[in-house]
């Protein structure tokens, strides 16, 4: 059996093992509500990550480009950008995949069948942490021009106030 058909096979129990360690990446409480509250509105942030993490977990399982996995990147880094996460945490998604892997195929990888595969399939998801790295410091630099504009409209309006 190839590595894709174990993916194939084993997706659900993957992606929900991904799930829950990109959730345990939060404080211990905001993780249990993070992964307790099934309702896509009071629970957009897992909500969010969980539907972006199936479609890259799909891309990753067909030849990912980073044309078809930055949107789903992104819709993922915008959240974490916000969140009082070192530019690290914010991208270690990404490579918490290799662990769920591991972990639910770790029967078919001792036999070493699918070895070569694994190691392919572990590059593109390190080249998926490059990537992300990028589309972080891109979202951390557009909150900053946000914050800059913010600041430059409130002096404006602080000296015109003062009739400076």
């Amino acid at each position: 059996m190839t590595l894709k058909e174990l993916l194939v096979r084993n997706k659900s129990k993957i992606l929900h093992r991904w799930l829950d360690l990109v959730l345990d990446t939060y404080p211990p409480e905001t993780a249990r509500f993070l992964k307790d509250e099934k309702d896509r509105f009071a629970n957009p942030v897992a909500f969010t990550v969980k539907c972006n993490l199936e479609l890259l977990l799909d891309d990753l399982m067909n030849n990912p480009c980073e044309k078809t996995v930055m949107p789903h990147l992104e819709e993922i880094i915008k959240i974490r950008a916000v969140q009082d996460f070192t530019p690290f945490q914010a991208v270690s998604f990404v490579v918490l995949l290799k662990e769920a892997i591991a972990n639910e195929l770790k029967v078919q990888i001792k036999t070493k069948e699918i070895y070569a595969e694994l190691l392919k399939l572990e590059s593109e998801i390190d080249k998926l942490s490059g990537i992300s790295f990028n589309v972080y410091s891109a979202c951390k630099d557009s909150i900053y021009q946000i914050r800059i504009k913010e600041l430059k409209a409130e002096n404006h309006a602080l000296s015109k106030m003062l009739g400076v």
